[in-house]
């Protein structure tokens, strides 16, 4: 081999041989690694709401946690809610979002009352809310979301992805003080009395202890049919669905007349219960010669809610 044949051979082998290692360096330079998201990453809160006014909703805390390993990740909302429930107070809304799957639970004042109450019968720290919570088939990937008892409740939610090796863990206060329930009978809350009608002899809601449901009844003292018969007109509402109920003069008389124990059902209607226990729900009028009664059970109610009303004729 002649000296310049040698010598060319040197140069490309030395550049083959440095571009082949040049290329080197560059292959551990992951860029997945470089621009990898953190495990908890801070979205940006929507705009609106006002931490000064309780009644309307604002976004408490948005944020993403996501997989190191894959393009998992998990979105979280927590927001207050300006009106919670059948109660309309302010509640709290923790939700969750993983490609299609959104569901999320909301805490409001007397779901979170009773439920606490049934936590302090049972002897349990924390209760999961299985409709709020959910994990993936193969259990590495989940959203816990639970009611934690104690001196100060809380509710904590616990997320992981699926080669986190432990889950990202939050706490959050209710917007309002949570008291259990000491008693299971149902209370009545009357209505603003500026709000009543000038014939309205008495107005007030029923809710179930869950806030779930409520029964609105409305008595007034009136004059029925087009021969303005007097009577006592009971509107009684089941999550505002409802109708009207009348105690008329003569229409009674004559329905006591074949009465047995002086006493008639004027009219009742059940509810079925779908879910919080076998507990019924309904609502009774009936009526002697001298009291109109009204009968109330809610679900969760030891006992029946139980108001009279003279017959005004």
């Amino acid at each position: 081999m002649s000296r310049s044949r040698a010598a060319a051979l040197c140069v490309v082998s030395g550049v083959v041989f440095s571009v082949v290692f040049a290329q080197i360096p560059k292959i551990p330079k992951l860029k997945v690694a470089s621009g990898a998201k953190p495990a908890v990453e801070q979205l940006e809160l929507a705009p609106g709401g006002d931490a000064k006014d309780p009644g309307k909703d604002r976004m408490l805390e948005h944020f993403r946690v996501n997989d190191p390993a894959s393009d998992e990740s998990i979105e979280m909302t927590i927001s207050h809610k300006g009106e919670c429930g059948m109660e309309r107070k302010p509640g709290l809304g923790i939700e969750s979002e993983r490609k299609n799957l959104k569901t999320g639970y909301w805490y409001c004042t007397k779901k979170t009352n009773y439920l606490v109450m049934k936590m302090k019968n049972d002897s349990q720290k924390e209760l999961l809310s299985e409709t709020g919570s959910w994990k993936s088939p193969d259990g590495k990937s989940y959203v816990n979301i639970f009611l934690v008892a104690g001196a100060k409740a809380q509710a904590r939610v616990e997320i992981k992805t699926s080669s986190l090796s432990k889950p990202v863990v939050k706490t959050y206060d209710f917007p309002f003080e949570v008291k259990p329930y000491e008693q299971t009978e149902p209370v009545a809350e009357s209505v603003d009395k500026s709000l009543m009608k000038a014939d309205e002899i008495d107005h007030f809601k029923v809710y179930d202890l869950t806030g779930e449901e409520w029964f609105r009844v409305q008595v007034q003292n009136m004059t029925c049919t087009m021969e303005k018969v007097p009577c006592l007109q009971f509107s009684i509402a089941h999550n505002n669905l409802g109708g009207y109920t009348h105690v008329m003069k003569g229409d009674l008389e004559k329905k006591l007349a074949g009465a047995k124990g002086g006493q008639v059902v004027i009219e009742e209607k059940k509810f079925e219960n779908k879910g919080w226990g076998p507990g019924e729900q309904y609502w009774k009028i009936t009526a002697t010669k001298d009291k109109a009664t009204v009968v109330l059970k809610t679900k969760t109610a030891g006992k029946e809610l139980v108001k009279d009303y003279k017959i005004p004729w």
